[in-house]
């Protein structure tokens, strides 16, 4: 997955870093600037989850579309 896979307040994730206080959290990608995307999570909402190129397998794209 790339960074450009991911839509600003539309792409939900979930965050499946097993060694991050967030594992297991869905969130949406809040907003992408030019080399970050960060997401919210209600669970943690004065905090966000920085994705860069280094960590983006730190998350799943969530469908729920199908839901």
């Amino acid at each position: 997955m790339k960074l450009y896979n991911l839509k600003q307040n539309d792409t939900i994730v979930k965050i499946v870093n097993k060694n991050s206080e967030w594992y297991g959290l869905y969130g949406i990608v809040e907003y992408i600037n030019h080399d970050c995307a960060y997401v919210f999570c209600v669970s943690k909402p004065t905090y966000h989850y920085k994705i860069t190129q280094y960590n983006i397998n730190d998350i799943e794209i969530t469908d729920l579309h199908h839901c």
